[in-house]
C-alpha cells in the first residue's frame, strides 16, 4: 500500500487532494521522503534541460535590490515543486524538518556521495534557539528542509545568511564579541554559512559538470527501468502462454513467478513425457516416407502423434523461457508479485519491481539531483540569500515580491515545515495556489478548521495521520459549535462538526479510494498503511487489537528482547494514594526513579554520565508536574547514589530527562526504545480514569511510542478492568509469564 500511494501521489493534479491513512510506525516519514526526492529530481529534470544557469531566471525582477542591483525571479518551469509540511504540532512537524537531513535517515551507501550544502546545513542543524552551538548528532547531510513557522524558528534558519564571513579575522571585533561563536566547534566539524560556503565555490561543481552528472544518473536509472519494463512483459506473456498450455496439458502446475525455476522443471518433465509418447506413436505409424498415407488410413493416430510433437516442442519453450525468466529475475533482484491477494503479508512487505540494482541507480540520480540544484543556486543568482535573508524575520514588508523570495528560497531549502498557527504570518501576500505541494503531517491531531489557509495556498495537498491516535483540541464549548452548526447547516451539522472530526477524517470522507474503518465500518480511510516496522511485541500486538481490529501486519522477525535490567515489557502494579488529592501517585513515582536508578548505574562510568533514554509517559499533566519534580531533582540522584564511585547526573543530563517527561499530546510523531507509561490516579479520580480510557487513543499513542520495552506504572485495580486497558494487562501478563528468567 505505500508504494500504491507514493503512486498516487506522483500522480496528483493541481487542485487535487489525497489522503493517506497511517497508523503508527507504518512508514509515514519514509513516504514523504520519496515524495520529496521524486519532486526534487523532477526539478532537476528541468534544470538538466537549460542551456545555462542564468536561463533559469525569469526576465522578471523582483521590486526588492541587492547592493543595488536587479533580482531576478525564478523561471516559471522551476516553480511549483514548493513542499511545506505543516500540522498543529508543533513538535511533529519539526522533528520531520529535523529528520530529513539525518545521515542515519539515508542508505549507508550514500552517506559519502550525498552532499547539499552540506557545511551550511550543519551550521544549521548545529543552532539552538537558547543554547551554544553544538555539532549535530547524527551528522546531517544537506539542507534539505528548514523548520520555520514562529519568527524564532526563522530567525535560528536565517542565522546561516547573517555573517559575511566565519572567521574571526574577517570579521569587526564588536560583532565577534556580540556573536558568542565556538569557532574552533565549527571548524572541526567543517560548519559554514552560506557566504563563507559561497566564497570556496570555485572548487564546488560547475553547473555544467553537474548537469552531465545529473544527465548520466538519470540515464543509468531510465536504462534500468527499462529492463524492468521489459522483463514485466516478458513475464506477462510467458505468464499467458503458460495458462493457455494449462488447458490442454493435465499435470501442469499453477503459474507461480516466484518458483519459475521448480516450474521450468516440471515442464521440462512433460515434455519428455509427451516426446516419449510420441516416439511410441510413431512407431506404429507408416514409414517416413508414406507418412502422409497416414492421415487417410489411420487418421485418429496421426492426429494424436501430432499433438504429442506440438505439445513436447511447446513444453519445451515454456519451460525454457521459465528457466531464461528466472535468470533474469534474479539478477534485476526485484520483488515480484506472487498471484496472491495484494492484502496478505508477504505482498503488504514488499514493494513489487523494486530492487538493489534499481535502488542504487535511483539513489545515484537524486544525489546528481541534489548537487545539480546546489550548482544552480550558486550559479545562478547566488546574491538572492542577501533577499531572503532580509526577507524571513518580516515577510510582511515585502508586498509583491513575497511569492518570488519564497520560490527562491525553496529552490535551496526544497521542504520548510510551519504550524497551521504560523502560516497567516510566514505566508502574509501569498493568494490561492501560489505554492507547489502541502503536507499535511499528523492530520488526525488537526481541527479541520486550521489548515483551511494553507489547503487554499497549495496546488496539491497530501493528507497523512491516524484518527485513532491523539484527536483535535477544540477549546470551543460542545453547546455552542452545536447552536452554531445547526443554525449554519442543519442537518448536515453532524458531517463536519468540527469538535468530532479532524482534517484526516474529512479528507478520508472526499477522497475516492481507501476502505472502510475496521473499527468502524460506517466510516471510510483513504489509503491505508498496514505494514508496521516499529514496534517489537507485546506493544504491536496491544495497539493492533485496541484500535485497528487486528488489520496491521506486523513487519518485524524474530523474538523481542528482554532488558538486561528491567525484565521483559509488563504491567507494575503500584497501589494508588495521591498524598494531596492531585492526580499524582508518589509511590507510582519512587517505582520509576528505582528503575532510572537502577539503569543509570548499570551504564554509567566515572567518564561517562549519560542518563538512560527513555520517554515517560502520561495521560495528565499533574501527574508528568510531579514526575518532573521528583526524577529531575538533583538531591534525590545525590541520595540514591551515595556510597557509589559515579558522578552524580549533571544539570544537562536532568534537562535532558526532564524533555523526556511529558503528557501523551506531546509525543505523538516520536520514539524510543524504552516506554514507562506512568498512569497516576487513586480512587478518587475515577472521571479521569474513565476519560483515559474512554477511546483507544491515548493508551495507543502511548503504547506505539516504544519500539523495544513498555513498562506501564499503575493500579491494576482502577485501571486493569478498563476499555483497553484490559487487554493491554492481558497481554503484558502474557508477554512477562513468555519470558520469565
Amino acid at each position: 500500500m505505500q508504494q500504491f500511494a507514493l503512486n498516487k501521489m506522483k500522480a496528483l493534479q493541481p487542485g487535487q487532494i489525497l489522503a493517506v491513512n497511517g497508523p503508527p510506525g507504518t512508514g509515514k516519514t519514509t513516504l514523504l521522503r520519496d515524495l520529496i526526492a521524486h519532486l526534487v529530481v523532477e526539478r532537476a529534470g528541468v534544470l538538466a534541460g537549460l542551456t545555462n544557469a542564468k536561463q533559469g531566471l525569469s526576465t522578471e525582477t523582483l521590486e526588492t535590490q541587492v547592493f543595488g542591483k536587479p533580482m531576478y525571479k525564478l523561471a516559471p518551469a522551476l516553480t511549483g515543486y514548493e513542499i511545506v509540511v505543516a500540522s498543529t504540532n508543533n513538535g511533529a512537524v519539526e522533528n520531520l524538518s529535523l529528520e530529513l537531513p539525518q545521515c542515519s535517515g539515508i542508505d549507508p551507501e550514500l552517506v559519502d556521495s550525498l552532499r547539499y550544502f552540506q557545511p551550511v546545513a550543519t551550521k544549521y542543524a548545529g543552532s539552538h534557539a537558547s543554547k551554544p552551538w553544538t555539532a549535530p548528532q547524527p551528522p546531517v547531510w544537506g539542507l534539505v528542509s528548514a523548520a520555520l513557522g514562529k519568527k524564532a524558528n526563522r530567525t535560528r534558519f536565517n542565522d546561516i545568511f547573517v555573517y559575511r564571513a566565519a572567521k574571526p579575522d574577517e570579521r569587526p571585533d564588536k560583532y565577534l564579541a556580540k556573536a558568542k561563536v565556538d569557532y574552533a566547534a565549527w571548524e572541526k566539524v567543517d560548519a559554514q554559512t552560506y557566504w563563507r560556503y559561497r566564497e570556496k565555490h570555485d572548487a564546488q561543481t560547475t553547473f555544467k559538470v553537474a548537469q552531465e552528472k545529473f544527465t548520466d544518473a538519470r540515464a543509468a536509472y531510465e536504462k534500468e527501468h527499462a529492463a524492468l519494463v521489459n522483463l514485466e512483459a516478458t513475464l506477462s506473456q510467458v505468464h499467458a502462454d503458460w495458462e493457455r498450455m494449462r488447458v490442454l496439458c493435465d499435470g501442469l502446475p499453477k503459474f507461480d513467478p516466484l518458483r519459475l525455476t521448480e516450474l521450468a522443471a516440471a515442464a521440462g518433465h512433460l515434455a519428455q513425457r509427451a516426446q516419449e509418447d510420441a516416439e511410441s506413436l510413431e512407431r506404429r505409424l507408416l514409414p517416413k516416407w508414406l507418412r502422409w498415407l497416414s492421415q487417410i488410413f489411420d487418421a485418429k493416430r496421426y492426429r494424436q502423434w501430432c499433438t504429442y510433437c506440438d505439445r513436447a516442442m511447446v513444453l519445451r519453450r515454456i519451460g525454457q523461457d521459465a528457466e531464461a525468466l528466472a535468470q533474469q529475475c534474479a539478477s534485476a533482484q526485484v520483488a515480484i508479485w506472487d498471484g496472491n491477494l495484494l492484502d496478505s503479508h508477504a505482498n503488504q512487505a514488499n514493494a513489487f519491481w523494486q530492487g538493489a540494482r534499481l535502488n542504487q541507480s535511483r539513489n545515484a540520480m537524486f544525489a546528481a539531483a541534489m548537487v545539480l540544484h546546489e550548482a544552480f543556486f550558486l550559479e545562478a543568482q547566488p546574491n538572492i540569500a542577501t533577499a531572503i535573508s532580509n526577507f524571513l524575520p518580516r515577510p510582511a514588508a515585502f508586498g509583491n515580491d513575497a511569492k518570488a523570495l519564497w520560490q527562491w528560497l525553496f529552490m535551496l531549502t526544497p521542504v520548510v515545515s510551519t504550524t497551521f498557527a504560523s502560516v497567516r504570518r510566514q505566508f502574509v501576500g501569498l493568494g490561492s495556489e501560489d505554492l507547489g505541494w502541502l503536507i499535511v503531517d499528523e492530520a488526525g491531531q488537526a481541527p479541520p478548521q486550521a489548515a483551511v489557509g494553507a489547503i487554499m495556498r497549495a496546488q496539491r495537498v497530501v493528507v497523512v495521520g491516524d484518527p485513532l491516535q491523539i484527536p483535535p483540541v477544540v477549546p470551543h464549548g460542545t453547546r455552542l459549535l452545536q447552536l452554531l452548526g445547526n443554525h449554519w447547516l442543519g442537518q448536515q451539522h453532524a458531517r463536519y462538526a468540527v469538535d468530532k472530526h479532524s482534517v484526516q477524517t474529512l479528507s478520508d470522507r472526499a477522497y475516492a479510494f481507501g476502505v472502510r474503518h475496521p473499527a468502524s465500518p460506517e466510516s471510510f480511510i483513504g489509503v491505508p498503511l498496514v505494514m508496521h516496522r516499529r514496534c517489537d511485541a507485546p506493544m504491536f500486538g496491544i495497539a493492533n487489537q485496541i484500535a485497528y481490529a487486528n488489520r496491521m501486519k506486523h513487519a518485524k522477525n524474530g523474538g523481542a528482547a528482554v532488558h538486561p535490567t528491567l525484565g521483559p515489557s509488563s504491567w507494575w502494579h503500584v497501589d494508588s494514594m495521591s498524598e494531596d488529592g492531585s492526580k499524582f501517585v508518589p509511590a507510582q513515582a519512587q517505582r520509576l526513579f528505582a528503575a532510572l536508578v537502577d539503569m543509570y548505574i548499570s551504564q554509567a562510568t566515572t567518564s561517562d554520565q549519560r542518563m538512560p533514554d527513555v520517554f515517560v509517559i502520561t495521560p495528565f499533566r499533574e501527574v508528568k508536574r510531579g514526575l518532573r519534580s521528583l526524577l529531575c531533582e538533583r538531591a534525590n540522584w545525590v541520595q540514591a547514589l551515595a556510597g557509589r564511585s559515579l558522578p552524580v547526573p549533571t544539570k544537562a543530563n536532568l534537562e535532558q530527562l526532564e524533555s523526556n517527561i511529558g503528557t501523551v499530546h506531546t509525543f505523538q510523531g516520536k520514539e524510543r526504545d524504552i516506554v514507562f507509561f506512568v498512569l497516576g490516579c487513586d480512587s478518587s479520580h475515577s472521571g479521569a480514569i474513565d476519560w483515559a480510557s474512554g477511546e483507544p487513543n491515548i493508551l495507543n499513542v502511548a503504547v506505539t511510542r516504544a519500539k523495544k520495552h513498555l513498562y506501564v506504572i499503575g493500579d491494576r485495580n482502577l485501571w486493569g478492568s478498563k476499555r483497553y486497558f484490559d487487554t493491554a494487562l492481558a497481554m503484558l501478563k502474557e508477554f512477562q509469564a513468555g519470558h520469565a528468567a
